[in-house]
């Protein structure tokens, strides 16, 4: 509309144009001290915000560095100068906080330490010279030279650092010793000087005058190797040897090492180890001089042995003979005598010795069987007519004698000793006995019939038993000073025999007043009598007690019949029962 009020209408076309789809990278995380390129699409040109941590704040591509956790915001514009936006963030781990221990060290060359990391999950040391492993929080340490090791620690965000150790290796101080090899007799010294150290120990301290300093005298015993351990200024320590040779004195041995002879015997004995020996004392030497001899000492001796080798040194033994005695055997005087041809006859031989022994006696003159034995004294037994001697007698030393002593024994048969009897068994009503005699070989003997009675006259009696019982004979029979002895067993039974009357008068006249059963070889009796109702009306357990016909003690029974029961046991424990019946009269 114009200024005079008229207007007209144009048109003008606008075109809008789509902003750009800008795209980044996803959101990542990196461990402080890392980088990370970081990638835009969907546009032409970039701007990048923040820019303190990129390296660029234009391009499609850019490397980021953030120390702490940082969104970026970049800017994407098109062809038309349409732009849009985008983020991405970049989270930053911190690093692991590593620690060493210990992180300095100084060592001797050889020495070993141990060294330790923490703080973070897995850890790698280098160099690996001088390192038991390469991985692992505890690595043994033992380097030949001054090293550094370090040691990198990752966590479970596989970020990683780096801490390191300073180890000094001091060398070894350069000891020696002077002389490091000796040789000396034994009672003599050797002067040894020590060198390369600042302090010294010597060790061990047997023969040495001293076990400190950088000079001793060493007087040893015996050949050893002593330790010399010399200490510099920085603590480290070196260890050099002497050897101190003490051998050069004879060893002198002999053959057999333990000589033992028998009393009158002798040994041959030689020594070696040296090249000159001389024996003492000379009592029962064939020599005194020279490596071999003849020994016959009477008793066990002990003899002193010098050796000299070539270089005159001297060593010098004790050797002892031993020298057993001769065993014995001595039949004592009580042995031998008179047996029975059943019998034995004892030997007695009285021993002395080392036991065991083997002993050989003899029969008139006849070796017999070899006897080994550790009893003392010996007892030989022995059933042969005959002198008896020793022959021999050998000890556990092997030493053999002549026995002494004899022993004579005479041999006498033994009678033998029989019976036979009639008759048996029998009754106290047929009391003889008929003994028959079947012995032989006796010229006496005596009857013991077992009831007090015997007889040494009849050989073979007709003996009369007054009383019932079991009766032990014995015949011994002698001839000489020899006897058997022959037994037998005689029973003579009771005899049993009961009487019941049949009727009684109890009307006090005193003639047949009582019931009264009677016998011979009663040992129990019970008797039960009832009346003609078959009431029981007296009853007893005692044969001496009869019945009166009274009932209960008191009143009288009538004239009449009754009927009786009566148990007896005899003495050979045989019931007899009787039944029947009694007539009661007034």
């Amino acid at each position: 509309i114009d200024s005079l009020g008229c207007s007209s209408i144009a048109n003008i076309p606008v075109t809008v144009n789509v902003p750009p789809v800008v795209t980044v990278s996803p959101n990542t995380s990196i461990c402080f001290g890392e980088s990370i390129i970081l990638t835009a699409n969907g546009a032409v040109q970039y701007n990048w915000s923040p820019t303190t941590t990129l390296s660029s704040s234009t391009g499609s591509s850019v490397s980021a560095s953030p120390n702490t956790t940082t969104s970026y915001l970049v800017t994407g514009t098109d062809a038309n100068s349409c732009s849009s936006t985008a983020s991405v963030m970049v989270n930053v781990l911190p690093l692991p906080f590593l620690q060493i221990s210990p992180n300095t060290a100084t060592l001797c060359d050889g020495e070993s330490i141990t060294l330790t990391a923490s703080g973070a999950n897995s850890y790698l040391w280098s160099p690996a010279i001088g390192l038991n492993t390469t991985s692992g929080s505890s690595v043994l340490a033992t380097p030949n030279a001054t090293t550094t090791y370090m040691v990198t620690g990752t966590d479970i965000n596989n970020c990683s650092d780096v801490i390191s150790a300073n180890i000094t290796v001091n060398p070894l101080p350069n000891v020696s010793v002077q002389p490091a090899i000796a040789s000396i007799c034994e009672g003599s010294s050797i002067s040894v000087n020590a060198f390369g150290a600042n302090t010294y120990t010597w060790t061990p301290t047997v023969g040495l005058n001293t076990s400190v300093g950088n000079a001793v005298i060493a007087t040893p015993q015996s050949t050893i190797d002593y330790t010399l351990t010399g200490i510099d200024a920085n603590n480290c320590s070196n260890t050099a040897n002497l050897h101190v040779d003490v051998g050069v004195l004879p060893i002198i041995t002999t053959n057999p090492i333990l000589p033992t002879i028998c009393e009158g015997g002798n040994v041959t004995i030689t020594a070696s180890g040296a090249s000159i020996f001389s024996w003492s004392p000379a009592t029962g030497l064939s020599a005194t001089v020279g490596s071999t001899i003849n020994a016959s000492p009477p008793i066990t001796t002990t003899y002193n042995i010098v050796g000299s080798d070539a270089n005159n040194c001297a060593d010098s033994i004790q050797l002892t003979v031993n020298v057993n005695p001769l065993p014995t055997a001595v039949i004592n005087p009580t042995s031998g005598g008179d047996i029975c041809s059943e019998d034995s006859a004892l030997i007695i031989v009285q021993l002395s010795g080392n036991p065991p022994w083997d002993v050989l006696h003899t029969i008139n003159g006849t070796v017999q069987q070899n006897i080994n034995t550790n009893n003392n004294p010996l007892i030989i037994y022995v059933n042969t007519d005959g002198n008896y001697a020793i022959a021999s007698v050998t000890d556990a030393n092997g030493c053999a004698n002549i026995g002494s002593g004899n022993a004579d024994v005479q041999v006498f048969y033994t009678p033998y000793a029989d019976f036979s009897l009639f008759p048996q068994p029998t009754t106290i009503l047929e009391p003889e006995i008929i003994f028959t005699n079947n012995s032989m070989l006796a010229y006496s003997w005596m009857w013991e019939f077992g009831d007090g009675f015997s007889n040494s006259i009849d050989f073979s009696p007709i003996h009369e038993y007054f009383d019932v019982g079991t009766y032990h004979v014995s015949l011994v029979v002698f001839n000489g000073v020899c006897t058997d002895t022959a037994t037998a067993k005689i029973i003579i039974d009771p005899v049993f025999t009961f009487y019941i009357p049949d009727v009684f008068t109890p009307n006090g006249d005193k003639l047949n007043d009582k019931f009264t059963p009677f016998g011979e070889g009663v040992e129990k009796f019970e008797i039960f009598i009832f009346n003609r109702w078959g009431e029981l009306i007296f009853s007893s357990e005692n044969i001496q007690e009869q019945w009166d016909g009274t009932v209960e003690g008191s009143e009288m029974s009538p004239i009449g019949q009754y009927s009786y029961i009566i148990n007896v046991v005899d003495e050979m424990d045989i019931l007899h029962a009787f039944k029947g019946d009694l007539l009661l009269q007034k």
